[in-house]
């Protein structure tokens, strides 16, 4: 079920030509024949092994996101906010400045690692034959 929905993913979102899974059934079949027909095939587990193996590399980039983000965005805009707040006052512009312009530096850093991480998980994708890793 999830392997489609990954699979109608590929297609639609990378324009990827991705044979079906399996080859329709010819003969009507009950549900509970479908259901153990799905359970013998082999491209059942190991698309669930691919889903399971993926979860972890999804954590971390999140985590690594978040980890990145999140201080280069409370740093550009909590100054803002007090700013806001207490109106503009010397200070207010002081706490805009100096920790405004590392936290956008550090986000466009962050947004270049980001952008690194992505593509090196690009370079250790199999290629359409399933053969071999893509050369860039």
């Amino acid at each position: 079920m999830f392997a489609v929905f990954e699979r109608e993913l590929a297609i639609v979102l990378l324009g990827a030509r991705i044979p079906p899974l399996a080859l329709p059934e010819t003969e009507i079949l009950s549900p509970w024949q479908l259901l153990q027909g799905h359970l013998r095939r082999p491209t059942t587990w190991r698309s669930l092994a691919f889903l399971l193996v993926k979860l972890p590399f999804g954590v971390f980039a999140t985590f690594l996101t978040f980890a990145l983000l999140a201080p280069c965005i409370v740093g550009t805009f909590a100054p803002l906010g007090d700013l806001v707040s207490n109106g503009p006052r010397p200070s207010a512009i002081g706490a805009l400045v100096l920790p405004g312009i590392p936290a956008v530096i550090g986000l466009a850093v962050a947004f270049h690692i980001l952008n690194a991480s992505v593509e090196r998980g690009d370079d250790l994708q199999p290629t359409s034959s399933g053969s071999a890793p893509s050369s860039r």
